[in-house]
């Protein structure tokens, strides 16, 4: 039997109808020569928008170190696009995320701000977030309702293995997706070695006194990792493993530029350009940790109004007598409103 394209069907169309689905409207152009005989010319035109929902072979090996870029939408030639039929536009959702462990599970927050987005504000939204260790160990969170001006997070209980993390945002009845999935390998607390967590970023409020503990920190996440130029923010973390009465620490917050060039790298080991300084903040307490939770949490409140719009790093470090320092980092982008 032929096709619209004048060509019979055999496997290879069966193959590009699977990679591509079938076309939804056809072009014909008229034979090129008016004196020889010729059928006409038929293009078909696949569904659009469509996107590329294949992973890449990295993300297929090591599910859990697969970053971001392994599951892009738009990869330049996929072997494969699908249009599905609720999503007529597909974004990438900007968020933070952050683990913190408890015993032999993780506590993981997805963090985001839809206001700012065209796609969603304003508009009823659903939320998911799912935590897939592998296709039969599958942790998911939900949430529901009118994306407003503030940011909403997902909380989920998992065990602390290595996992994939996909935070995913519809709007229905617009038929509007966002995501973001990369992969996660959280490191479980083991006994008395000690361990820092994630940073987590939260907003201040001149009313509001620093959060004490996760879910007070969680109330007031911030909903994504850019901070506008100017601004103060807030740093959360929690250490694991301390002795119970107590340990002596050296604790540093600082904020470095990131994403130097390699120009700049030359000039600078030339002496022909300063090194960018650091900015940030150290000091020396006592860590306790708390008779119920055995874990001790700090939160700090940073001021970048003295820093200029670009990518950053916040680096927490807490450096205990006689051991090896303990180090979380959170990658930032300051950004003109």
């Amino acid at each position: 039997r032929r096709t619209p394209f004048g060509l019979y069907w055999q496997d290879d169309l069966r193959d590009v109808l699977v990679r591509y689905g079938w076309p939804t409207w056809w072009t014909r152009e008229p034979p090129t020569s008016p004196l020889l005989y010729s059928e006409p010319y038929v293009t078909g035109h696949s569904p659009s928008p469509a996107y590329h929902f294949g992973v890449g072979v990295h993300a297929l090996d090591d599910p859990a170190s697969a970053a971001a870029d392994d599951w892009s939408l738009e990869a330049r030639q996929a072997r494969e696009r699908y249009a599905p039929a609720y999503a007529a536009a597909f974004g990438y959702l900007e968020h933070q995320s952050a683990v913190f462990p408890r015993g032999d599970s993780c506590v993981v927050v997805a963090a985001y701000d839809l206001s700012d987005d065209t796609l969603f504000d304003q508009r009823r939204v659903t939320t998911a977030l799912a935590l897939a260790a592998d296709e039969r160990t599958v942790t998911i969170a939900r949430d529901s309702g009118l994306a407003g001006d503030r940011a909403r997070a997902l909380v989920a209980r998992t065990a602390c293995q290595p996992m994939v993390m996909s935070l995913e945002a519809i709007a229905p009845r617009e038929r509007h997706v966002a995501r973001a999935r990369y992969g996660v390998s959280p490191a479980p607390v083991a006994g008395e070695h000690p361990a820092i967590s994630d940073v987590l970023l939260f907003d201040l409020s001149p009313f509001d006194s620093l959060p004490r503990t996760l879910d007070a920190a969680v109330r007031h996440v911030h909903g994504s990792t850019r901070i506008p130029v100017g601004g103060r923010i807030g740093v959360y973390w929690e250490v694991y493993g301390l002795n119970p009465g107590g340990e002596g620490v050296t604790a540093s917050v600082m904020v470095t530029r990131g994403g130097t060039g390699w120009l700049r790298r030359t000039a600078e080991s030339l002496g022909l350009a300063s090194r960018r300084r650091e900015e940030g903040i150290e000091w020396d307490e006592v860590f306790t940790p708390d008779a119920e939770s055995h874990l001790a949490n700090r939160a700090l409140a940073l001021d970048l109004s003295g820093v200029s719009a670009g990518r950053y790093r916040i680096e927490v470090t807490v450096t205990e007598r006689d051991r090896a320092s303990l180090k979380a980092t959170r990658e930032i982008q300051v950004v003109r409103d």
